[in-house]
């Protein structure tokens, strides 16, 4: 995924990165790419920054990193950011993937694509979507729980991030949703984090 966002950013740029990605295309150097995280403090998203970070460098191109801290309308405006510091790409892991769409639009009208990065963005064009299935994967994840539980007991979900499209995604394959165990219920995260000691039960 890493170099995946990275490359589509360039690519978006009309700029190719080449077979393997190794060589920087003629001009790169030139190339200045924002990226906003939802969240540097989850080990995943600082492995997407280190990763297009390097390819950044493999590339030769000029990767701006902001972290959002979670908060939606910080990333609004990081991304109105980088529209105003006329970056060729913006890459947006979004914190809330219906409150980043006006930012996305803006840059769109000045015609700065946007790379959707592990979550999707509602309700406006990106120039790419890099993502899980995860839909599919919170059903495969469904599907051995019910397995090693006998398909029976007692369940609590643990939600992602509200408002992320891989926590909608992922709750439509809940334990709750397929397959179906008796007695599963959801736990938004927002709750307090004590009960996890008593997630299977």
């Amino acid at each position: 995924m890493f170099s995946l966002c990275l490359c589509l950013g360039l690519a978006a740029c009309g700029t190719s990165g080449g077979g393997d990605g190794s060589t920087a295309p003629p001009g790169a150097g030139d190339i200045k790419i924002g990226m906003s995280v939802s969240t540097l403090n989850n080990p995943y998203f600082v492995q997407l920054r280190d990763g297009a970070q390097a390819q950044a460098k493999k590339l030769g191109a000029t990767l701006t990193v902001t972290d959002a801290q979670n908060d939606a309308s910080q990333q609004v405006n990081q991304v109105q950011n980088f529209t105003s510091q006329n970056m060729k790409a913006v890459i947006i892991n979004p914190v809330d993937s219906d409150a980043a769409a006006p930012a996305v639009k803006a840059a769109e009208r000045v015609r700065i694509p946007v790379v959707a990065a592990d979550r999707g963005v509602n309700g406006a064009e990106v120039a790419q979507t890099v993502a899980s299935d995860n839909v599919a994967g919170g059903k495969l994840a469904a599907q051995e729980l019910a397995k090693q539980l006998g398909e029976k007991g007692t369940v609590v979900v643990l939600q992602g991030t509200p408002g992320t499209s891989a926590s909608r995604d992922r709750g439509r394959a809940s334990p709750k949703a397929s397959p179906p165990i008796p007695g599963s219920r959801s736990w938004p995260s927002n709750r307090p984090t004590s009960i996890a000691p008593r997630a299977w039960t």
